[in-house]
Parts: C-alpha cells; sequence; structure tokens
C-alpha cells in the first residue's frame, strides 16, 4: 500500500513537472517568435462637429527584420491645420514577443517620444509612454493612445517602399 502511495505521489509530480514545462516553453515560443510589425498602419480622425472639413490621421510605415524595426510616420489633425511628416527613418524600435518599443522623432518640431505598440487582434494598440527630448516650439501631431489597422488603402500604404527603402539602406550601412 505504501509503494502505491508513493508511486500515485510520484506521478503527480511528474505530471505537474511536465505541466509546468510545457507552460515554460509555449512562454517562450511566444516571447522568442516577435510578431510582425512591417505593414502600413494608420487611424483616421474626423471632427464629427465639422464633417464638411477634412479629416486627419496618424500612419505608421513599419519595416521588421527579426527584432529590428524602423520606418516613418505622418500625422494631420482634423481640418489638416496641424501636420508632422516625421521624414525618413522617424521611428526607430525593437520587437520582444507581441511588443514593440519605439523612438519616434516628430518632423514638426524634433521632440522625441518613446512608445510600445502591441499587435493585438489584427492591429496594433499604440501607447506613447515617455518623452526623451521635448520640444519648446509648436506640438507634435503624434497620439497618446490609439488603435491603428492595418492599412488596406492605397492611399494610406503610399510611403511604405520609400520607409522600407530608408530602412533597409540604414541597416546595411550600420555593420
Amino acid at each position: 500500500m505504501e509503494q502505491i502511495r508513493h508511486n500515485k505521489q510520484g506521478m503527480r509530480l511528474r505530471h505537474a513537472a511536465a505541466g509546468t514545462l510545457l507552460m515554460l516553453c509555449s512562454a517562450f515560443t511566444q516571447a522568442g517568435e516577435p510578431a510582425m510589425f512591417t505593414g502600413t498602419w494608420s487611424v483616421t480622425w474626423c471632427d464629427t462637429a465639422r464633417p464638411d472639413q477634412a479629416c486627419g490621421g496618424f500612419t505608421v510605415h513599419l519595416l521588421q527584420q527579426h527584432s529590428r524595426l524602423c520606418g516613418s510616420h505622418s500625422g494631420a489633425t482634423p481640418n489638416l491645420s496641424r501636420l508632422d511628416e516625421g521624414g525618413d527613418q522617424s521611428i526607430v524600435g525593437t520587437v520582444i514577443g507581441d511588443t514593440a518599443v519605439l523612438a519616434i522623432r516628430s518632423g514638426r518640431n524634433d521632440s522625441i517620444h518613446l512608445v510600445t505598440a502591441r499587435r493585438h487582434s489584427g492591429a496594433v494598440d499604440w501607447q506613447l509612454t515617455d518623452t526623451v527630448l521635448k520640444s519648446d516650439s509648436d506640438t507634435e501631431v503624434i497620439p497618446t493612445t490609439e488603435k491603428l489597422n492595418k492599412a488596406t488603402e492605397a492611399f494610406h500604404a503610399q510611403g511604405f517602399d520609400a520607409a522600407q527603402q530608408a530602412c533597409l539602406k540604414r541597416w546595411h550601412t550600420a555593420r
């Protein structure tokens, strides 16, 4: 009877260890395989009180190579009164699992911000987390919190090729 009890305890311990190992392997696989951020992601901003005015929005063009990210952005307020064209390589960052940590430089006032971007349900959850370099001049057009969707319209995706070429050139010359 004592040996049966000992075997059951040993079996439970082995099952618990196997379960823990499976969870650890699963977590490692998820964290070890970066989410793909390559593409154009955007959101449209409209002033519902002024439907006659042009809509603005925010767009990022990202290229991912392993855990590295590079890209550009552009933003415009509703009615297009303020623009931020970012410029080549206005975004650099790294990917860990389903989250990217990005530095974004405003083309409007040269401020630099840190952003976390998380792939979730086919979109990118954008969260500005800190300011690295604050500008005393005009404000940028970079969202604080936003859900960016994969751009399906050619209009939004039209800057992707230029961003991709600039990033590839940057990575090639950095070696």
